[in-house]
């Protein structure tokens, strides 16, 4: 029998928000909040590119205000809800600040980082020169539905590839439905697929239909670049939208 005196992780459901993201989305969030990762986790992510060449001519819609952030201006971010460890660790990885600002409030932020980004506390991403891994994209609540998410790649990787920047690549959560129907334009391109199953520190994962096991951690992760998956292929998953 429960014990009265705890409160069940299912009293205070948000069924309006279970049925936006889905039962099994809902469900694997909860499991990821309440149990250690080490201890269990599992995940099937998208491994999604996006050629920056493409974008040298898109334009975001002028009604927003965009700019990159400084560390001068860090606040503005922390407006946001990001909080300081949050930010220090993005610059210590030499992470790079886009918001989007309307009316003096921050609308939405991004961060793109270069070299390498653990997406895990056992997954490293090593990327090229030129390369970026977009590795955090926030809409503040009173803003969502306005497509802030398009906008912002319309300004961000724009002014990359006017840089010069090649590529931005990222991994989607294949159980996060908003975020693989979010219209991109120009298309992005899916890559490769990774799956795994984490037990008590062993890792059984599946990279583009191969598996492996091995043990990996904060201080020896699994190391994985985007040129590991056989781009010649599109492996869009159900209900992407490009």
């Amino acid at each position: 029998m429960p014990d009265k005196g705890k409160t069940l992780p299912f009293r205070n459901l948000d069924w309006k928000s279970i049925r936006k993201t889905g039962l099994l989305r809902s469900f694997q969030r909860a499991v990821q909040r309440l149990v250690p990762h080490w201890v269990f986790d599992s995940n099937s992510l998208v491994a999604v590119d996006y050629d920056l060449e493409e974008w040298l001519v898109v334009r975001p819609d002028e009604k927003w205000h965009h700019m990159w952030v400084d560390e001068q201006d860090d606040h503005l971010i922390e407006n946001g809800g990001l909080s300081d460890a949050d930010i220090r660790k993005y610059r210590l990885h030499n992470g790079r600040a886009h918001i989007v600002v309307q009316d003096d409030e921050t609308a939405a932020y991004s961060w793109v980082i270069p070299n390498q980004w653990d997406i895990y506390d056992w997954i490293r991403v090593r990327l090229a020169p030129g390369e970026f891994y977009a590795a955090g994209t926030f809409v503040a609540h009173t803003f969502r539905g306005q497509n802030l998410q398009g906008e912002i790649r319309k300004f961000a990787w724009s002014q990359l590839a006017i840089e010069g920047q090649s590529r931005v690549m990222t991994f989607v959560e294949r159980l996060n439905r908003s975020s693989l129907r979010s219209q991109v334009k120009p298309a992005r391109r899916y890559v490769g697929r990774l799956t795994y199953v984490r037990l008590l520190g062993l890792v059984i994962y599946s990279l583009d239909g191969k598996w492996r096991a091995g043990f990996w951690n904060r201080h020896r992760p699994f190391e994985i670049s985007f040129d590991m998956f056989d781009r010649s292929v599109s492996r869009a998953p159900k209900g992407a939208a490009t």
